[in-house]
């Protein structure tokens, strides 16, 4: 029986670092899978020209790994903890509502980037279980640029406790990477390719797999 999956991103971007080879693999398996973008993308001069490119980027990262829909909310890039919780929670809540998803991929909250830590509080309060359909599993990923800069206290760990073994989608990954032309990125860049090649297999040596995506389970019904 196929799954109906959601995958909440604060940026561009942010759904391939943190979730592409899992999101491959869904599709692969049937899984209708949607992503919703909260922002347009990132930094302080995003022109209209900017944002074209990258909503065909998204468009185009979305097709490598079979993603059926991206979703746009277009919130300011750094200023998710100036908007009132309930902005976030109404738009975040009417996409939830309209994707019925039973699994949802979030941030981690204990990112040192304030729209990670805003979109994660966001989503839990739109999947409380309640009402007619109810989120069967919610798992919180990591953003290397994000997550590991986070201050060494346990408020703030990525405690993963849940494994994605990607072996056979780790290409799709890099290819939905490389679709982000605009935001490509030269290691040792936490977010270059070569980064997330080397934290996916250092993932699957934790757990004596291939290339491996970490996440941590917050909720399983």
């Amino acid at each position: 029986m196929s799954d109906t999956v959601l995958v909440v991103a604060a940026h561009p971007q942010d759904e391939i670092l943190g979730v592409g080879g899992t999101i491959a693999k869904h599709t692969r398996n049937g899984d209708k899978v949607s992503v919703v973008l909260m922002s347009e993308g990132a930094g302080e001069e995003l022109t209209e020209q900017r944002v074209s490119v990258l909503r065909k980027e998204a468009e185009a990262a979305a097709s490598i790994l079979g993603v059926e829909k991206v979703f746009r909310l277009s919130f300011p890039y750094m200023c998710f903890n100036a908007i009132p919780m309930i902005e976030l929670t109404r738009d975040l809540y009417e996409v939830v509502n309209q994707v019925a998803p039973d699994i949802v991929y979030t941030h981690h909250r204990g990112d040192i980037h304030t729209d990670h830590q805003m979109v994660w509080s966001a989503t839990m309060v739109v999947t409380r279980s309640f009402g007619k359909k109810i989120v069967k599993k919610i798992l919180s990923y990591e953003d290397p640029s994000c997550t590991r800069w986070a201050p060494p206290f346990l408020e703030y760990a990525f405690i993963p406790n849940c494994f994605e073994d990607i072996t056979d989608t780790i290409d799709i990954k890099m290819k939905a990477l490389e679709a982000y032309e605009s935001e490509h990125r030269a290691y040792p860049h936490p977010r270059s390719a070569e980064a997330l090649r080397l934290v996916a297999e250092v993932w699957g040596i934790k757990i004596s797999a291939g290339p491996t995506e970490a996440f941590e389970l917050v909720r399983s019904l």
